[in-house]
């Protein structure tokens, strides 16, 4: 998809977008699957009741199989869910189903402006509306692999009328994802996005567990201590990938010179009413970074542009932390040993899965170079005349 931020050589167009790295992590979780499979193995045994001998007999045994059965759920769920992405087109469909997204005739008025605004940008995408629900404003999402979709909201027209270049930034937010690719993996109707952020609660309570059980022995823990953090783990690449995604498209709409309507409407985006903010924006952090960050960050666009391509490879070193302290907590706990005891086995592991991290690494600042090459290529080439859909897709009959 083309947009003259990607493609004009005026002096302000200069976003350069950063890979998509949620669907990055899509294609290392694939590519992992087998080796998923075999701890899944081995969670469920323990799960349905091969525990150790020396614990089988204690009290409180039953929490390993609890935490052990809650993180093989997290997984399955999460891993499973991956393949709803194959099926972009039905995606696309149960959203607008479920947000009750239909075409609109432009008109006249602010859906016709909207319309314009949007084929002005350049960008070829098929817009779909609910012109009666005033609690959101816009999104994007696919209907279809190379059917790229955003959905408008009356929320968006009212702050259209009332503050012009807000609701710009808010377009622009929402285009600069369509043209990374991140509704493929993200965005709305994505499981995703909703597992990562329910997983986060589950994981804090998994932490906690082992601090109300009695343990004098030191036995339990010792099993208990290590699966919440290293499910925590498991969820910093998507977590960062979605924070990343974020950044990178307000850092978008900067580089178009909305910088201070996007700052309007960041400010004023939660919707939900007064009982459910603080809640729903404790779980919103999972999977967007908290305001305060994005506002630093429409300061130093410059910074974020050198941050977010080459973040991603650094955030494997970052899924070393919930490791190494899951390990130092549980190897601790024991009373036969020490911390560190503990400290010595984190850094066998660390240095144990080291190699591989650094190839991955590798891999991913390969796929960022290629990425940046294919899009400075695009930049300088043609752009093709746009095309918004108000009416069916064609693409998708």
């Amino acid at each position: 998809m083309r947009w003259p931020l990607t493609s004009s050589p005026d002096g302000v167009s200069r976003w350069l977008p950063a890979p998509p790295w949620l669907v990055v992590w899509v294609g290392w979780t694939v590519w992992d699957l087998p080796r998923f499979v075999d701890s899944w193995r081995a969670m469920w045994a323990v799960t349905t009741g091969a525990v150790d001998p020396a614990v089988a007999g204690q009290p409180w045994a039953w929490t390993i199989q609890l935490v052990q059965g809650t993180r093989l759920a997290v997984e399955v769920a999460l891993v499973g869910s991956l393949a709803v992405l194959l099926v972009p087109a039905l995606r696309g469909r149960w959203v607008e189903h479920r947000w009750r997204l239909g075409p609109s005739s432009p008109g006249a008025g602010a859906v016709a402006e909207i319309t314009a605004f949007v084929q002005q940008e350049g960008a070829a995408v098929v817009l779909r509306w609910n012109l009666r629900r005033a609690d959101q404003l816009a999104f994007a999402y696919p209907g279809g692999f190379r059917s790229p979709r955003l959905a408008v909201f009356a929320g968006l027209v009212k702050l259209w009328r009332s503050d012009r270049a807000a609701a710009e930034a808010v377009l622009r937010h929402e285009l600069a994802h369509l043209v990374r690719g991140d509704h493929l993996a993200g965005g709305a109707g994505s499981p995703v996005p909703v597992l990562v952020r329910w997983s986060a609660p589950v994981v804090l309570g998994l932490a906690l567990l082992p601090l109300l059980v009695p343990d004098p022995l030191g036995l339990i823990r010792g099993f208990v201590w290590f699966d919440p953090f290293a499910l925590a783990a498991r969820l910093v690449l998507p977590v960062g990938a979605m924070w990343l995604s974020e950044l990178d498209a307000d850092r978008a709409v900067v580089c178009g010179g909305g910088s201070s309507g996007l700052a309007r409407a960041v400010a004023g985006s939660p919707s939900q009413p007064a009982r459910r903010r603080l809640p729903v924006s404790l779980l919103r952090v999972a999977t967007h970074p908290p305001m305060g960050l994005r506002r630093h960050a429409l300061a130093s666009p410059r910074r974020v542009g050198l941050a977010v391509g080459p973040a991603f490879p650094v955030l494997r070193l970052v899924q070393f932390v919930p490791l190494a302290m899951g390990v130092v907590l549980a190897v601790a706990s024991q009373v036969d040993a020490s911390v560190a005891d503990g400290w010595a086995q984190a850094v066998d592991l660390v240095g144990a899965r080291l190699g591989s991290v650094a190839r991955r690494s590798l891999v991913d600042l390969a796929f960022l170079a290629a990425w940046t090459t294919w899009f400075v290529a695009r930049r300088g080439a043609p752009a093709a005349a746009p095309a918004v859909g108000v009416g069916p897709d064609p693409t998708t009959h």
